[in-house]
C-alpha cells in the first residue's frame, strides 16, 4: 500500500479493471462466435473478415488495460480493497454485456420470475464477494 494512499483510488483501479476485464470477455467471444460460423462449409473464414480483427485488437487492448488497472490498484492499495471491486464490477457488467450480446433482455422482460431469479443471483454473488472483501 502506498502511504498515505485513499481507499477510493484502490477501488476505482478495482472497478475500471473489472469494466475493461468485461470488455475482454465479450469481444473474445464475439470472435470465437465468428470463428464458430467460419467453420461452415460455405462461410468465409474468420480472417477474412474485419471485424474479427477488430474483436482481436479489442480483445489484447481491454486485456492489458486489465493489468495495468489492477496492478496500479494493487500498487495503490490492499488487495482486500483492490479485488473486490474488480470482482463486483466484472461480474455485473459482463452478465450484462452477454444479456446484451445475446438479446436475452426481452426473454427476462418476458418472463418475471426468471428476471427475479437472474437479479438475485447476481446480488448474492456481489454480496458474497462483498462480505469477503471485508474480511
Amino acid at each position: 500500500r502506498a502511504p498515505g494512499s485513499d481507499s477510493a483510488l484502490g477501488v476505482a483501479f478495482g472497478v475500471v479493471a473489472g469494466a475493461t476485464g468485461s470488455l475482454s470477455f465479450t469481444a473474445t467471444k464475439l470472435w470465437l462466435l465468428m470463428a464458430g460460423a467460419s467453420a461452415h462449409p460455405r462461410g468465409r473464414s474468420v480472417w477474412e473478415e474485419p471485424l474479427a480483427w477488430a474483436c482481436l485488437v479489442a480483445a489484447g487492448v481491454t486485456t492489458a488495460a486489465n493489468m495495468v488497472a489492477l496492478f496500479a490498484g494493487m500498487a495503490s492499495q490492499e488487495a482486500l480493497v483492490v479485488v473486490p471491486a474488480y470482482y463486483i464490477s466484472q461480474t455485473a457488467l459482463t452478465a450484462l454485456q452477454e444479456l446484451a450480446l445475446f438479446s436475452l433482455f426481452p426473454e427476462l422482460a418476458a418472463a418475471p420470475l426468471r428476471l427475479v431469479g437472474f437479479c438475485a443471483g447476481l446480488a448474492l454473488c456481489l454480496y458474497g464477494v462483498g462480505v469477503l472483501g471485508q474480511r
